[in-house]
């Protein structure tokens, strides 16, 4: 079984393969792991390219693993120095 959102994002990429138009292009679905995780990394001033080095994983390729976390890049939170 498979979310609405996966099945409509299948059927995108066949046709754009096939050369046909898709009228009503949805947004990505959001993973409430994922955004938990993000929300978590800014709130401690890590930022997606700072994960990324972490996982060893090219910037561009971590951001089309995990599309949101250019939405919460832009939160990250920087650690006051004491």
């Amino acid at each position: 079984m498979i979310s609405e959102w996966a099945y409509r994002d299948a059927f995108i990429r066949m046709n754009q393969r096939w050369g046909q138009a898709e009228p009503n292009t949805i947004a990505p679905e959001m993973s409430t792991t994922h955004r938990f995780m993000f929300e978590e990394a800014g709130d401690r001033g890590l930022y997606a390219s700072d994960l990324a080095s972490e996982a060893q994983m090219p910037y561009d390729l971590f951001l089309a693993a995990f599309p949101s976390a250019s939405v919460y890049e832009k939160s990250a939170n920087p650690i006051p120095n004491f």
